[in-house]
């Protein structure tokens, strides 16, 4: 049935999620696994969620589980988490006095607003993952993504991220 049960899931999304199909996270906690697990899986079905009318893949959560019994299973679930287990093991890399530039929205959804920023003297922290940690030379702290469109690192004119 089209339409949505207040602000946050589709009726559609309800009712799969009555049927046992969950988004990737739900699943996950409730079987104690890593997202990732769930993930490799694939997604059975996308069902519009939030206001604005994201999509979110929705996982079955009974075909995961019978998966996860196989020795197929467990063996790629540690394999995951072998994996998850050596990221965070990962050596930093730390760049010191590096120029940085990013930028930062504001706005609305509508209308939105960027502002272009730049710093020079900063020290950005790399552990390995999806984001990166930068320290500016007034104190400030932030993280970045490091795939973010307009966000670059550099040393001595080196471009070492972005």
């Amino acid at each position: 049935m089209a339409g949505y049960n207040g602000f946050s899931k589709s009726n559609n999304a309800v009712s799969a999620e009555a049927n046992g199909r969950f988004p990737a996270s739900k699943c996950a906690k409730i079987l104690g696994v890593p997202v990732e697990f769930i993930r490799a899986q694939g997604s059975c079905e996308w069902h519009h969620t939030s206001k604005h009318f994201n999509t979110t893949p929705y996982y079955d959560l009974e075909s995961i589980r019978e998966h996860l019994e196989t020795s197929e299973g467990q063996q790629q679930l540690s394999e995951i988490k072998a994996d998850l287990a050596s990221k965070k093991t990962a050596t930093a890399t730390i760049y010191e006095n590096a120029d940085v530039a990013w930028i930062e929205w504001s706005g609305t959804r509508n209308h939105p607003r960027a502002t272009n920023y730049t710093a020079t003297g900063a020290t950005v922290t790399d552990g390995g993952g999806k984001f990166v940690e930068v320290r500016l030379p007034n104190g400030k702290t932030f993280r970045k993504g490091r795939d973010t469109r307009g966000f670059t690192v550099s040393v001595n004119g080196e471009r070492v991220i972005g």
